[in-house]
């Protein structure tokens, strides 16, 4: 046992320093991402720009030597922080690149980059914490040298001590003819998670080896109870008796200490602020849980009278309270992860529920992911409507050359949904409209047809034909899918709607909402979409990923290779789109929930088996103090049941709180099979080790041996 205590410390060792080393590298990378920021920088951020690169680098050059500020970009290619920087050597952030006061002399080579890694040449390095962080630094000269890159992006400018700027940001805004205001505000926002799968892996491992370690040490001491009174009875010190105890384990501990920290020292090339002082935290966070242990069997050893012992008659009351409290606490974490590989399965079986229903439909091709590169991902920061507006035009050649389909629907509330307009104050609170977006080609599918190819057109089944509503919510769902610059320009009133009353058909229209839901809807208003001149709203759902894209090509083999042809990277300008079949895309979100089941049902055992094991030493506890009451209520006859009253209520109650708190979430009778499950088990392994003391030869523990 002193072995496997020893083990299980030196693990809880390494997941302590592991824990702390993630947190410091998803630092790091937000620090490295913005490196060059100082007290005094500031960004700017430039979008629709129409200078040249060459004009660009000019201006820019210019204006660092003007002002004494230096200039730095930021792009991520291939997951590298790429800094292209003009700089001024009175202003450059030389110690946040370089860890040094000093400055350094860049780019005497106009090629010159610095990266993460040492030069054997001598060439200055950025030193990184982690060695999946990769950074690059280079003139801005070397990012526009080959005249195809677009002056978008964000810049970080870092003036001067004295620098103004208002004045660095007004030349800014008279170069590129952007107001001021407009340079100074962000256009996206993003925030870096500090958690993540390896960080939360460290924590439930730590966890598991630390509740592990603290049955070690207890049992360690529980299994040395007779040398421990005769330790006693030879008169060593409280002192003594532990180190006899655990002398491995602190020495393990201590060593195993000692060498992490000694890896950490040669293996990584910078150490942020607060690094060592946080992981020296975390070897004593492992050393305080030791130390818990030891006073737990510290209180142990004393309890331990030399008469009592010589008696027999020795209480583990406390030790008893305590593993009634960890067991409560393993019950509860049993709980909570039942409630997870709960809904884990609930995911799997309507998500292969999904998958039956829509076996026609989930032979279509739609858009699985898109990325963005180059100048695709500086519209896509920026936000400019540009990526919208190009795949508006593939998807007009898709309609043309592959009979692409267009549909996307849900239920319209115009008093919810739309009521941001004054016109939808008209309807009633409880009206609703089941409204499907469609283009020529689905149409065709549903046996349905327009007579004119018409912008605004709408489809109402025959029986709306007297819904003297039908025309407003048209023209206000025309509106709707306008951009905030083309509402401007108009009213709902203003614009022209054609409807056209369709007799119902057999045919339902079939679609995935945009929360990803499956709908088969009879007889709704048709939204008539025209791919020539595709709205912002239509163009908007184009660039979303997943069964909820409304995009569908038939799946044949020409088809593939004419896709792939025509949303060519290159021909898109940066975004890369890629298609899988709506089946595929389903399977693959069963297989996600399936991954979440295994995890989750993973650590339900885990967690089910270390709450075994303190069911049973609690039971060893509760025995060992009580069995001469107990070996004397089984020489009268009183029943197991009658004899263990106490530890069945206490697990009964545990359990039937976890089946009714784990039903009333889920709603679902497999909670009640698997809670009865793991509550019998447990009972078993309980009755087990109780069963197994009790066979002891009663007789000896009747006359106190």
């Amino acid at each position: 046992m002193k072995r496997i205590a020893s083990v299980f410390l030196s693990f809880m060792v390494l997941l302590a320093s592991l824990f702390v080393i993630n947190i410091f590298q998803t630092n790091d990378q937000i620090r490295v991402e913005n490196i060059e920021s100082t007290a005094t920088s500031f960004k700017v951020y430039l979008a629709n720009a129409t200078k040249s690169s060459q004009a660009t680098l000019s201006f820019f050059e210019q204006l660092a030597k003007r002002q004494q500020a230096s200039i730095v970009r930021t792009d991520f290619p291939n997951q590298t922080v790429l800094k292209s920087a003009v700089v001024d050597q009175s202003s450059f952030p030389y110690t946040n690149f370089f860890q040094n006061p000093q400055p350094v002399k860049l780019f005497e080579k106009p090629n010159a980059t610095y990266t993460q890694t040492a030069s054997s040449k001598g060439q200055p390095h950025i030193p990184v914490f982690g060695k999946s962080i990769n950074i690059r630094l280079q003139s801005m000269a070397a990012y526009f040298k080959n005249g195809d890159k677009s002056a978008n992006g964000i810049y970080t400018i870092i003036p001067a001590t004295g620098a103004s700027k208002d004045a660095i940001t007004k030349e800014f805004a008279v170069f590129f003819d952007v107001p001021e205001s407009e340079l100074l505000t962000p256009k996206t926002q993003s925030e870096k998670e500090y958690v993540n799968r390896d960080l939360l892996m460290y924590a439930i491992a730590f966890g598991v080896l630390a509740l592990l370690s603290l049955l070690g040490m207890l049992a360690l001491a529980m299994g040395r109870i007779k040398p421990i009174g005769v330790w006693k009875i030879v008169g060593l010190s409280t002192r003594d008796i532990l180190l006899q105890l655990y002398q491995l384990p602190i020495i393990t501990t201590l060593v195993s200490s000692l060498l992490v920290l000694t890896a950490c020292y040669f293996y990584f090339d910078y150490f942020p602020k607060g690094f060592w002082t946080l992981l020296g935290a975390s070897q004593t966070a492992v050393l305080l849980i030791f130390v818990i242990a030891i006073l737990i069997v510290l209180v142990l050893i004393r309890s331990i009278k030399v008469v009592r012992f010589l008696k027999n008659a020795i209480s583990f009351k406390l030790g008893t309270g305590l593993l009634a409290i960890l067991k409560a606490v393993m019950i509860i974490l049993t709980t909570v992860l039942l409630i997870g590989s709960l809904a884990n399965i609930k995911d799997i079986v309507a998500a292969t529920k999904r998958y039956n229903q829509v076996a026609e439909v989930g032979k279509k091709l739609t858009i699985n992911s898109l990325g963005f590169e180059g100048e695709a991902l500086k519209n896509f920061e920026l936000n400019n409507g540009k990526n919208e507006a190009k795949l508006g035009t593939v998807f007009s050649q898709l309609n043309t050359q592959l009979g692409a389909e267009f549909i996307s629907g849900g239920t319209v509330y115009p008093r919810r949904n739309l009521t941001r307009y004054p016109a939808a104050s008209t309807f009633k609170l409880q009206d609703a409209y089941q409204v499907v977006r469609v283009n020529q080609n689905a149409l065709r599918s549903l046996n349905l047809s327009t007579k004119k190819h018409l912008s605004n057109q709408f489809l109402a089944p025959i029986s709306r034909k007297n819904d003297r509503h039908i025309k407003l919510l048209s023209q206000l769902l025309a509106y709707d899918r306008l951009s905030e610059a083309e509402q401007k320009k108009t009213t709902p009133s203003q614009l022209k709607v054609t409807i056209q009353y369709y007799t119902p058909t057999s045919e339902k229209a079939k679609y995935f909402s945009s929360d990803g839901k499956w709908h088969a809807t009879s007889d709704p208003i048709y939204e008539v979409i025209d791919p020539k001149k595709l709205d912002y709203k239509s163009q908007n759902q184009l660039l979303t990923a997943d069964v909820s894209n409304p995009l569908r090509i038939t799946n044949t083999k020409q088809n593939r290779q004419r896709l792939k042809a025509m949303t060519n990277v290159q021909k898109l300008g940066g975004i890369e789109l890629r298609f899988a079949t709506i089946g595929s895309i389903l399977n693959n979100e069963t297989d996600s929930s399936r991954l979440g089941l295994q995890i989750s049902a993973g650590l339900l055992i885990i967690t089910f088996l270390i709450s075994l094991i303190v069911s049973a030493f609690a039971s060893f506890l509760y025995f060992e103090t009580h069995k001469f009451k107990l070996s004397v209520l089984r020489v009268l006859g009183i029943k197991l049941v009658d004899r263990y009253q106490q530890i069945i209520g206490f697990l009964l109650l545990m359990y039937v709180t976890q089946i009714i708190v784990a039903f009333m979430l889920q709603k679902s009778a497999l909670a009640i099979i698997v809670g009865l499950i793991l509550a019998a088990c447990d009972l078993l392994v309980s009755f087990a080790m109780l069963y197994h003391e009790e066979n002891k030869n009663i007789v000896q523990v009747l006359k106190g041996e």
